[in-house]
């Protein structure tokens, strides 16, 4: 399944907007390899999203989940379902 974007503090965020929410640098790099390690630093498992809370960390939104009116809300990008 695709990842869309990301649910985080009540908010939905694109690929790179999600970075900078949780590191305040722009979000140039690989998203997975960037949440992986705010994960490890955060003690989050992030395979298991039912052992957090997306206050706590980013949960993925996925393609079907999303139709043509999500945006990311830092950033006003539309989310792509599919």
């Amino acid at each position: 399944m695709r990842i869309t974007g990301f649910t985080y503090k009540a908010a939905i965020y694109c690929h790179g907007c999600i970075i900078q929410q949780l590191t305040g640098a722009p979000g140039n790099g690989n998203v997975d390899d960037a949440l992986d390690v705010y994960a490890a630093r955060a003690g989050v498992n992030r395979e298991y999203e039912y052992s957090f809370e997306s206050d706590d960390f980013p949960k993925v939104i996925f393609g079907y989940q999303v139709d043509n009116a999500d945006t990311c809300d830092y950033c006003g990008l539309t989310l792509v379902g599919g």
